[in-house]
């Protein structure tokens, strides 16, 4: 970590900053997952910040290597429960696949508070056609960490399946995640994938 800030403070040198920064935040996770602005921080000036953000970023993105592909609920939770961590309000990750369940795209959608997001029924229809996927998988998080689906979970899902069967897509699963596990539609048998 004191190898990313490089430099430190008149006050600390690097070595010394790296620790305090880690002991208040609470240790390298909540470094790089925490939505607040590092720049408030003392000792972190502009260069440093978009240092940090620029690994944060990176992480981010590592699970979707360009062959990675998504074939189970357990698959999918290991690929992408970092993009939730930190999370405050609820988001929303869409995987676009191929028919042998290649990710061909990832889109993600979030809102600023802690307000439900939308489910994009027609923008997910257009990237599904656009990127030539024959599979679709919908990935959110609940900030209250429950992973009981609403009943606005189930009516979502349930139009954007009948939605996505129109144009020959079809929902490989909805799940709802956590920062410590999982909820599969498809693997809870709920009555939309039945």
């Amino acid at each position: 970590f004191a190898l990313l800030l490089d430099t430190g403070t008149k006050q600390e040198n690097v070595l010394e900053l790296s620790s305090r920064l880690l002991f208040e935040k609470g240790g390298m996770v909540s470094v790089f997952y925490s939505e607040e602005d590092l720049e408030s921080v003392k000792g972190i000036g502009k260069a440093k910040k978009y240092r940090l953000m620029a690994v944060k970023e990176i992480i981010r993105r590592l699970p979707f290597e360009k062959e990675e592909r998504a074939k189970s609920a357990h698959d999918v939770y290991q690929m992408c429960r970092n993009i939730f961590l930190g999370t405050e309000g609820e988001k929303l990750l869409v995987l676009y696949l191929s028919s042998d369940k290649r990710i061909l795209k990832k889109e993600e959608f979030s809102q600023d508070s802690s307000a439900v997001v939308a489910l994009p029924i027609m923008t997910i229809l257009h990237h599904a056609l656009s990127s030539k996927a024959k599979g679709v998988i919908i990935i959110h998080n609940h900030p209250s960490e429950n992973l009981v689906p609403s009943e606005m979970d189930r009516y979502a899902t349930a139009k954007l399946k009948e939605k996505l069967k129109l144009v020959d897509v079809v929902l490989l699963d909805s799940m709802i995640v956590s920062s410590d596990g999982y909820f599969s539609f498809r693997e809870e048998k709920e009555s939309i994938f039945c």
